[in-house]
């Protein structure tokens, strides 16, 4: 069963996430980027700190963080292959990798 509400609008893309509907995904990425800059070769120190401070500004709960896959990509890979090269391999991760 199939219900149209009157003046609502459809998703242009409803296979996107909320986070990728609204451009927040790339917000917090960029903005987890950035934040890391400011930590050179101490970046594996501060991924985290930077992930939850890019999250309120795009649109989330600090507490919770945003793009939880770029995250843990960075985590993993920084410390051994630096910022720039483990920032461009995890870019096109998924936010949330356990939801589609």
């Amino acid at each position: 069963m199939a219900a149209t509400v009157v003046g609502s609008t459809p998703l242009e893309e409803p296979d996107l996430s909320r986070m990728e509907r609204y451009g927040s995904r790339s917000c917090c990425i960029n903005l987890t980027y950035q934040c890391l800059q400011g930590f050179p070769g101490q970046e594996h120190l501060h991924y985290t700190l930077c992930h939850h401070d890019a999250a309120a500004p795009c649109g989330f709960d600090s507490d919770l963080g945003c793009c939880n896959g770029y995250m843990y990509c960075i985590g993993m890979f920084v410390e051994q292959h630096g910022l720039e090269d483990t920032h461009n391999h995890c870019k096109t991760r998924l936010c949330n990798p356990n939801r589609r």
